[in-house]
């Protein structure tokens, strides 16, 4: 966790899989709750990521209260590469239902509404069902940002024996300049490669879906399904050997190492 003078980043790191260690694992999914307060039996997220960002959330809750108070910070970022992305995912969601429902100690309640969440990942594999997309899509600004031959995103498999796994959106992808886009695709260059705007931007949050929520503690999902466009990550091919260099990146020049360790 680092802070500079206008708000907190929380970068979270996790070793890097193989493509085979993706294919042997057992993706078992839990409901996801925020403890203490709110569960959803609908929204299932990956069991081995949520208990680990569980592990974590006292202590790092503690250190964003004390950031709040010291020093007035109003905004946070949470970011994270490849299962790092899938903690950041996790965590950003549970902090911005604790804001919004008042799950705060009495003196950040004070300046709850004034607290700014987002969340940028990089190569983050699925992380819950289509419900728990839905709810990121509709509570928190997440930017999702892939290359277009890294193999961690098609992780794990859509099908799943419980439910359907899905990207949340918005999506950026990275690619070489040549590949193929279509015609409404947004594209512009960057260090000399192309970059896909894949989703829509998300300009506001659905306000009657967040009054729900709020007065009833009754969430009414979104129908947006944007996180699977087929022009982007999910729609490319991933049989045979995938360099595992496109997953460390560079994203937007930057290269990432083991556990998420940034090279530039």
């Amino acid at each position: 966790m680092r802070h500079t003078d206008s708000g907190i980043a929380i970068y979270f790191k996790a070793p890097i899989l193989s493509k085979a260690e993706w294919e042997d694992r057992t993706n078992e999914l839990v409901p996801f709750s925020v403890p203490g307060m709110w569960t959803n039996a609908l929204v299932l997220v990956d069991k081995e990521w949520y208990g680990e960002v569980s592990i974590m959330m006292d202590a790092m809750l503690s250190k964003i209260y004390n950031y709040i108070n010291e020093n007035g910070f109003r905004r946070i970022t949470f970011c994270g590469h490849g299962v790092g992305g899938a903690y950041a995912a996790i965590a950003g969601l549970s902090f911005a239902i604790m804001s919004l429902v008042g799950f705060l100690p009495p003196e950040i309640k004070k300046v709850k509404s004034e607290i700014k969440i987002s969340i940028y990942t990089y190569g983050q594999p699925r992380t819950g069902n289509i419900m728990f997309a839905r709810m990121m899509n509709d509570f928190v600004k997440v930017t999702r940002i892939t290359r277009k031959n890294d193999y961690v995103p098609h992780f794990p498999p859509i099908e799943h024996e419980r439910s359907i796994m899905q990207h949340h959106e918005r999506e950026v992808m990275i690619g070489p300049i040549d590949c193929d886009c279509t015609e409404d695709e947004e594209t512009v260059l960057i260090n000399g490669e192309a970059i896909w705007d894949c989703g829509r931007s998300q300009e506001s949050f659905n306000i009657e879906r967040m009054n729900n929520f709020l007065q009833e503690k009754l969430w009414i999902p979104g129908d947006n399904l944007a996180g699977e466009n087929k022009e982007c990550n999910s729609g490319q091919s991933i049989a045979g050997e995938n360099n595992i260099q496109e997953h460390y990146g560079p994203y937007f020049g930057i290269t990432m190492g083991d556990c998420g360790v940034l090279y530039q």
